[in-house]
């Protein structure tokens, strides 16, 4: 019996530890900015914007408007 004890208290430390994760995780929670609150100027200077592909080729965000786009920023200390 006294042998079990050490892994019913990592049992109950780690079963805390988790709900004190989730409970952080969800009262840390924000609510998301509605589209709508978004301004038009700053959606056109986003698609007036000139991004360089794998190829070193610049190329307009306009091209991909109203199409799901998805930008993979990599920096080389990755």
């Amino acid at each position: 019996m006294k042998r079990r004890q050490p892994y019913a208290i990592i049992f109950a430390a780690a079963t805390i530890a988790v709900l004190a994760g989730v409970y952080a995780g969800i009262a840390g929670r924000k609510e998301q900015i509605p589209v709508a609150a978004i301004k038009p100027e700053a959606i056109a200077r986003l698609f007036a914007t000139h991004l360089n592909d794998s190829a070193g080729m610049l190329q307009d965000l306009a091209q991909w408007r109203g199409q799901t786009l998805v930008i993979n920023f990599w920096a080389t200390w990755c």
